[in-house]
C-alpha cells in the first residue's frame, strides 16, 4: 500500500463527500477519524470506503491528528481537512512520485515531506501557502500545537539524526480550502473550537507570537 488519507471531522456531512471523492482515485486507503459528530458524517465516510474510527475531542487538533495517523497502513501519508480538496492537477504529479519512490536507486527514495501549494479560497490576502500535508508514514512524524498543528518540529528532529532525508516542494496548486470563504466564517462552532485550542496552548506558551497572531485573527472573525 502506497498512500493513505488521513482526516480528521466533525459534523462534516456538507462537505465531506467533495473532500474524500477529490482523492478516490490517488489514495490506497481513507482514514477518517470522527471527533464527535451527530449528522451523517460517519454514515457518508463509511458509505465511500473509507475505515472509520472514533476519538474523543479535547481540544486540541494534534492529538486527533496524531490519533489519525496510528491507523495508517500507506507508506505515505496525505493529510486533509473536511473543507479542503485535493486538485485534479495535482494527482498524477504526486503518482509519478510515489513510482519514483518505489525505485531503489531514484532520488525519491530519500524523500521525507513533499510540500504541496495550497489555495485559500475566498481569501482576500495571502491566497496561496505552503504546506507540509505528503510525508512518509514514518514513526517519529507526528504533529505538534493545538490548533494549525504542523509537523514541522518532529521533522526538523528527525534531519538532524538522520540528514539523508530530503524535502521538496511541488509547484502545482494541489489543495484548495474553503475555510476562509463568507460562510465558512459564520461557522461559529469550529472558530470556537479553534479559539479554545489556541487558548489552552497560549496559557502555557504566552509569548508564542504565531498563536497571538493566529488567535486574534479569529477574534476577529468572530466578531465580524
Amino acid at each position: 500500500m502506497d498512500l493513505s488519507l488521513c482526516i480528521i471531522v466533525k459534523n462534516e456531512e456538507a462537505s465531506l463527500l467533495k473532500t474524500l471523492s477529490s482523492v478516490k482515485d490517488i489514495v490506497d486507503e481513507m482514514v477518517v477519524l470522527d471527533t464527535g459528530s451527530t449528522d451523517r458524517t460517519v454514515e457518508i465516510a463509511q458509505a465511500l470506503g473509507a475505515r472509520v474510527y472514533h476519538f474523543k475531542w479535547c481540544d486540541d487538533f494534534s492529538a486527533a491528528r496524531n490519533e489519525a495517523l496510528k491507523y495508517a497502513q500507506g507508506k505515505w501519508v496525505l493529510v486533509l481537512d473536511a473543507d479542503e480538496v485535493l486538485t485534479p492537477e495535482i494527482v498524477p504529479e504526486i503518482k509519478q512520485l510515489l513510482e519514483h519512490n518505489s525505485l531503489r536507486n531514484s532520488s525519491a527514495s530519500r524523500y521525507l515531506v513533499v510540500n504541496l501549494v495550497r489555495q485559500e479560497v475566498g481569501a482576500s490576502q495571502s491566497p496561496y501557502s505552503l504546506v507540509s500535508r505528503l510525508f512518509r508514514n514514518h514513526p517519529e512524524i507526528r504533529f505538534s500545537r493545538p490548533y494549525h498543528a504542523m509537523i514541522d518540529d518532529s521533522v526538523q528532529e528527525l534531519l538532524q539524526r538522520e540528514p539523508h532525508w530530503q524535502i521538496i516542494s511541488l509547484s502545482t496548486v494541489a489543495i484548495q480550502h474553503y475555510g476562509y470563504q463568507p460562510e465558512a466564517i459564520a461557522a461559529l462552532d469550529k472558530y470556537t473550537r479553534a479559539r479554545i485550542a489556541m487558548e489552552g496552548f497560549l496559557a502555557s506558551h504566552p509569548n508564542d507570537p504565531y498563536v497571538c497572531s493566529t488567535l486574534r485573527f479569529y477574534l476577529n472573525c468572530i466578531t465580524i
